[in-house]
């Protein structure tokens, strides 16, 4: 990490775990998805995304179904699910780690960039899917 960049990071159960909601929102209301489908399409570690995903069953935001025909969907609308509180169920409370522990006037900072973070998460999984898909039509135009 060079001078002057500061870095935000997600832990492997935050990305795998939203990545899988994301997954589901695609397919929400055609049914449940099967874990195995939603690891080897991602990549995830198939046992850690049933540790994840039993998690989230946990919290309410996905349900699942066993047998043939069995996997996991979400409980409700993908627009009704914000980020943050994805986040928050798989990470805990979200906050700005620094090493400037005891330095107040940064702390105005550090503050301002925490809420400005919160803010952006409160956009659902619905809202996600659509900037992926604006993002995917925007990278089609591109010479």
């Amino acid at each position: 990490m060079g001078a002057g960049k500061m870095m935000f990071s997600l832990s492997s159960k935050a990305i795998y775990g939203v990545t899988a909601l994301v997954e589901l929102s695609h397919h929400y209301r055609s049914g449940p998805v099967q874990i195995r489908d939603i690891a080897t399409r991602h990549e995830i570690p198939q046992h850690y995304l049933e540790q994840i995903l039993s998690a989230l069953k946990r919290t309410g935001i996905v349900r699942s179904y066993r047998g043939a025909r069995g996997g996991y969907e979400l409980t409700r609308h993908p627009d009704t699910i914000s980020l943050l509180d994805v986040l928050t169920e798989l990470e805990g409370p979200l906050g700005i780690a620094t090493n400037q522990q005891g330095r107040e006037p940064l702390a105005v900072l550090w503050d301002g960039l925490q809420d400005h973070i919160r803010e952006f998460l409160t956009q659902s999984l619905g809202d996600l899917i659509r900037l992926q898909a604006a993002a995917t039509t925007d990278a089609d135009f591109m010479i």
